[in-house]
């Protein structure tokens, strides 16, 4: 066998090793992606269970848009890193402020979570 062929076959032995052994890199940033996107989605989610909580609150018979507001805005309280735009209580044909629901009503939410503004709603 000539020197070329033996440091041929050395260099791809070594190679492989190499590869065997280097960390798998786009894995890692692959479970550090998700791990974002999980905290984000949590994050994200407290506007869901805000408007949940408003409809909980119109089914157990409150029909004041203040109240149902306040009860709403809570939920964000356990949530810090979700800066809240504004959660109201509109008609849902002028969407002017309503300041009670018992004709239904239109529950607008718009938030934060780092820099992209999220929004949502739900027919009462």
């Amino acid at each position: 066998m000539t020197v070329m062929a033996n440091q041929h076959r050395e260099r791809q032995q070594h190679d492989r090793c190499y590869q065997a052994a280097a960390p798998p890199t786009i894995l890692f940033q692959d479970l550090l992606l998700e791990a974002i996107e999980a905290r984000f989605e949590a994050r994200a989610l407290v506007l869901q269970r805000s408007l949940q909580r408003a409809q909980q609150e119109f089914q157990a018979g409150e029909r004041s848009s203040a109240k149902l507001i306040s009860a709403a805005r809570e939920v964000f309280a356990s949530e810090p890193a979700v800066r809240l735009d504004y959660f109201e209580i509109v008609d849902p044909d002028t969407l002017e402020d309503v300041p009670d629901v018992t004709g239904g009503a239109l529950v607008a939410v718009a938030a934060f979570v780092g820099a992209t503004r999220l929004i949502d709603n739900i027919l009462l």
